[in-house]
């Protein structure tokens, strides 16, 4: 993964692909990856944080494949305009870091088994290959490596958990543990047990995410986590259509602009189209554009006695579906917009 002098060469991610920061021993931070430089460098989608010193490390982590691959990574100094990637954090991975999954299985005398003596997978397989029985066991006998990893996809603020009443509570994460269980900020509960099913949902940016987990054990002693309640997960997540806010309406009104950022489609391309719907929070149109999940479209939208407001961005929340449609939410909306889309959606509701 990380070559002489800190150059990464294989399993890379690509760009937009998350990448996880721990800053602490209980927070990560998922940031997309805007490019890989030429000097081996994450440059991420984040300006440099001040609390972050250049030449210090942080344990980095993305998904690659079926397996997490972690690193520590050194802060470099942030690019100076007029460079493109002004101002944006750099990391550079420079020492791999082993996963809990890929350390030796305990033997039945209890010592490491050394790699490759066949005692925790087949011969001709590796540990990766091996089925669930054939993979060695956690703390709660909990397979390692067979659930899908949070990578790129873990809650890191808080999640909506379903209880069996039916009532749903909002609750803090603590952080993900050492083996992949979402730990809360949440003493056990005694009616929950061991391999109970529990439906957690939470969002990001861009997309809203529910899972279903099983209850793991509790940590005991002095560790950290001690009776907090740790969820493993039992499919991978969900992800459902992203919801851009307020009441949707069939509302046709005129979208006029041009492309001002986008991975994918040309820069200043125009946009000239009319709305399939029209709520408080965004609006649906059909374009040819190949428009991307957080593209920004620079437009005007045009009603019924002419222009809305002044001039908004729009941010692309759902890529185009097979008839050409796609999803956008309005960025930062004046109040006299947002009063005039409200009359216009409740008087065509």
């Amino acid at each position: 993964m990380c070559g002489p002098g800190g150059q990464a060469t294989g399993d890379l991610p690509a760009p937009g692909s998350p990448i996880t920061l721990q800053l602490t021993d209980d927070r990560l931070v998922s940031v997309p990856l805007r490019s890989i430089d030429q000097e081996g460098a994450f440059v991420l989608s984040l300006q440099h944080p001040s609390a972050l010193g250049v030449d210090k490390f942080l344990t980095i982590s993305w998904e690659s494949g079926r397996r997490w691959v972690l690193a520590d990574a050194r802060i470099l100094a942030p690019r100076f305009r007029p460079h493109p990637e002004a101002g944006k954090l750099r990391l550079r991975p420079e020492r791999p870091v082993e996963p809990p999954s890929s350390r030796p299985a305990p033997g039945p005398d209890g010592k490491a088994s050394a790699p490759g003596d066949g005692s925790s997978a087949p011969a001709g397989e590796t540990a990766e290959d091996a089925t669930a029985a054939d993979r060695p066991l956690a703390v709660g006998g909990r397979p390692l490596g067979v659930l899908r990893p949070w990578q790129g996809e873990h809650p890191t603020v808080n999640v909506a958990m379903r209880l069996s009443s039916g009532r749903v509570r909002t609750i803090d994460v603590r952080r993900i543990d050492e083996d992949a269980a979402l730990v809360l900020e949440l003493p056990r509960p005694s009616s929950i047990a061991d391999g109970e099913e529990v439906e957690v949902a939470w969002c990001t940016r861009y997309d809203w995410l529910t899972a279903r987990t099983q209850v793991m054990p509790s940590k005991t002693g002095a560790d950290a986590d001690a009776g907090l309640l740790r969820l493993g997960l039992a499919d991978a997540p969900d992800k459902h259509a992203n919801r851009r806010g307020g009441k949707r309406a069939k509302v046709r009104v005129g979208v006029r602009g041009y492309v001002e950022k986008s991975r994918t489609a040309d820069k200043g391309a125009e946009v000239s189209t009319e709305t399939l719907d029209l709520s408080t929070g965004g609006c649906a149109f059909s374009t040819d554009l190949s428009l991307g999940v957080g593209d920004l479209i620079k437009a005007r939208i045009i009603g019924p006695s002419g222009q809305i407001g002044a001039e908004l961005t729009l941010e692309i929340r759902r890529p185009a579906s097979k008839s050409g449609s796609v999803g956008a939410a309005f960025v930062s909306p004046s109040k006299d917009f947002v009063k005039a889309i409200t009359a216009l959606v409740a008087a065509n509701s």
